[in-house]
């Protein structure tokens, strides 16, 4: 079950930004991109056209990244193509819904965009997915009440309770819906389970009840945040109120964040809050999964099967376009399996444009926003799976081709952004599943609330550093002398930031043969 917990800074950081719209206005999608990925081979380099096979003495795995870390008791929407979501409001006697609230929420998530407002979550998905999906679907125009009232949800804390509530609501909610929907069933809105074959029908909550707003552990592990499951169902839970972080426009980002949970992308925040809230943060906030900012980034994007990268096999030099707009991106090392599971480093070519351009030009200069300039970012990936009992509390071993799982194992990610140790007011990069470079450094370690930024700014609680590379930039044994693969990899190749232009830039990798 995924919480979030760094929400309220983020969309506070908003107010004051958007300009009041129409409640409601659809919007009209482009046509569906289903073009197979290019093929091609150069000097160093190559693109395929789709991931490798992972091989298993149990069977070869999907070759779409989050079918395979669906299984008979977690379930991704599939990420391409067209595919439904039934949004449901959800009221409480001491919160009715309004009919307004309904126009409100149709407009988060299927309204049209605006020049100045935050995209609608098929929009947003339809864009940062280069049009290779598309979300389809409605919202009940009419509130679900359900038997759990709002004193008894408002004593429920920690995920097993919450998730066991909200598992009941589902099972109410759906029932609902086909007694007042009969010529709209839920069934119409079911993909497929890859795993079971059952129909599996994905349900947005929206609760009229206003969320929790400290920022202790407590409270956002209460049932009165936003969080995501994807058992029996994906199925997501937020506050009406998180759509109106400036208090006069929709605002989609809350819901964007946890309709990438429904399709199975993991927090990159630490969900473990370990030692402080907010203290530790690999992506310094800079992404969607991490502060609800911007674009997705390139591994999310290769996990969801948006993008191929362009594997460096050797020395080469590569011209790496705006990623946001095109979905070009690199990964680099001596030896990886050709998926993105796996580790290495990940490199694309930043720019304050696309999904990227409202959360750096709209809001204030402050510690949440997008970086307002361009450059090269280089993350360290380390997406390794591993093999779980199902109850998901640890995991047992690394996956690996030998691995049976026909005992009841199943697979998930080995690492998350989360649980670091402090090592001097600075935490060592030894179990994160993805991590930000920090261009203006010269150590693979990232301080304490450290912040991704386009400038170097000290602070309490709020080190803003310049993360991305430019012209003349290296990152290299000589230059990050205690990085290293955690896999044991050699690290003995580099990358240089030849140019960096408005549109594209300039990157050799160096392997020195």
């Amino acid at each position: 079950m995924s919480k979030r917990p760094v929400l309220l800074l983020c969309v506070l950081a908003l107010c004051g930004c958007i300009s009041s719209r129409p409640p409601y206005a659809a919007y009209e999608y482009g046509e569906l991109n289903e073009e197979p990925f290019p093929e091609e081979v150069g000097e160093g380099y190559e693109k395929r056209s789709e991931f490798a096979s992972i091989h298993c003495v149990s069977g070869d795995l999907p070759r779409v990244p989050n079918a395979t870390l669906s299984h008979a008791k977690k379930a991704n929407i599939p990420s391409t193509g067209e595919q439904k979501l039934l949004v449901i409001p959800v009221d409480f006697a001491e919160y009715p819904g309004k009919e307004k609230q309904i126009s409100h929420i149709e407009q988060a998530f299927f309204g049209k965009d605006y020049q100045d407002q935050f995209p609608s979550v098929v929009s947003y998905f339809e864009k940062s997915s280069y049009g290779r999906l598309q979300i389809k679907g409605g919202v009940d125009h009419a509130f679900f009440r359900p038997s759990l009232s709002y004193e008894a949800l408002r004593g429920k804390t920690g995920a097993a309770s919450t998730k066991a509530a909200l598992e009941q609501i589902y099972a109410e909610a759906i029932a609902w819906h086909d007694a007042n929907f009969p010529e709209d069933p839920s069934v119409g809105y079911a993909f497929t389970h890859p795993v079971t074959g059952n129909p599996i029908v994905p349900v947005y909550f929206i609760y009229t009840a206003p969320f929790a707003t400290s920022s202790s552990g407590a409270d956002r592990s209460s049932m009165f945040w936003a969080f995501t499951i994807n058992d029996p169902a994906p199925v997501s839970w937020s506050s009406y109120a998180m759509l109106y972080p400036s208090g006069n426009a929709v605002d989609s980002h809350t819901c964007v964040h946890e309709t990438g949970h429904l399709f199975g992308l993991e927090d990159y925040y630490d969900t473990f809050q370990s030692g402080a809230f907010s203290r530790l943060s690999p992506l310094g906030r800079a992404d969607m999964m991490d502060c609800s900012l911007g674009d997705e980034n390139a591994f999310s994007k290769m996990f969801l099967n948006w993008v191929q990268p362009i594997y460096v096999t050797s020395s080469c030099e590569l011209s790496l376009h705006q990623f946001a707009h095109n979905g070009e991106c690199a990964i680099v090392k001596r030896s990886f399996n050709g998926t993105p599971f796996d580790e290495y480093l990940l490199v694309d070519f930043y720019a304050p444009v696309g999904l990227n351009r409202l959360d750096g030009k709209s809001r204030s200069d402050n510690a949440m926003r997008m970086m307002n300039k361009s450059g090269v970012r280089i993350y360290h990936v380390d997406a390794r799976l591993g093999v779980f009992l199902p109850g998901f509390v640890n995991p047992t071993s690394y996956f690996s081709p030998s691995t049976d799982l026909s005992g009841g194992y199943v697979l998930g990610l080995h690492n998350d952004n989360s649980g670091g140790q402090p090592r001097d007011g600075r935490y060592k990069n030894d179990s994160y599943l993805i991590q930000m470079m920090d261009a203006s450094s010269d150590t693979a370690t990232f301080p304490e609330y450290f912040i991704a930024s386009d400038k170097n700014v000290a602070g309490k609680n709020a080190s803003r550093r310049d993360v991305l590379f430019q012209k003349g930039g290296e990152f290299s044994k000589e230059t990050y002398a205690d990085f290293s693969f955690h896999d044991g990899s050699a690290f003995d190749f580099s990358i240089h930031i030849e140019e960096v232009e408005a549109d594209h830039a300039k990157v050799r990798f160096d392997f020195g043969d």
